[in-house]
């Protein structure tokens, strides 16, 4: 069993060429350069998905471009940390982690197609209110209210191949 270690370039580098072999295409496409000072153009990229607990580790990378860094901030989507070399890193408190010791973080790298999420008609979200006393003889002294929502919503992973598992610890 591989064991975990920190992110490194090297690996980043090897899960790109991994998902180039599986004939992956990028997700997104270049951000050009401008003639601003201290900017760089961001090549097409697949997206990692990671936590933001190691945003840290991954603006260490040698390689690393600040969002602040990129030519142009019209294509930065609101989640976006930054790239490196051709993976344009999305992070959220909400990333998937292991509470081993030590903590083992899943990124999560994807080209296009490589899952596929299907607006159900007519499904949209909807929320529910249940008012004090809307119970009934089960709430006789009226002191529950309930608020709730649903929503109907498929996710498929498309094709397995285009996207990988790097599992990494935090420095």
């Amino acid at each position: 069993m591989n064991t975990p270690t920190e992110i490194t370039k090297a690996d980043v580098d090897s899960v790109v060429k991994t998902l180039m072999g599986n004939d992956a295409q990028m997700i997104s496409e270049v951000v050009v350069g401008s003639n601003k000072f201290g900017t760089v153009p961001v090549p097409p990229s697949y997206f990692g998905l990671a936590d933001t607990d190691i945003s840290d580790d991954i603006a260490a990378l040698s390689n690393y471009v600040s969002t602040q860094e990129y030519g142009q901030q019209m294509p930065v989507l609101e989640a976006e940390w930054g790239s490196t070399g051709r993976v344009r890193w999305l992070l959220s408190s909400a990333g998937k982690a292991t509470s081993e010791s030590p903590v083992q973080y899943h990124c999560f790298i994807v080209g296009k197609n490589a899952y596929g999420l299907t607006e159900l008609e007519g499904g949209s979200a909807q929320t529910i209110i249940k008012a004090y006393g809307s119970g009934g003889t089960a709430d006789p002294l009226d002191q529950r209210a309930t608020v709730g929502w649903k929503a109907l919503f498929v996710s498929r992973i498309l094709n397995d191949n285009f996207m990988q598992n790097l599992e990494v610890t935090h420095s």
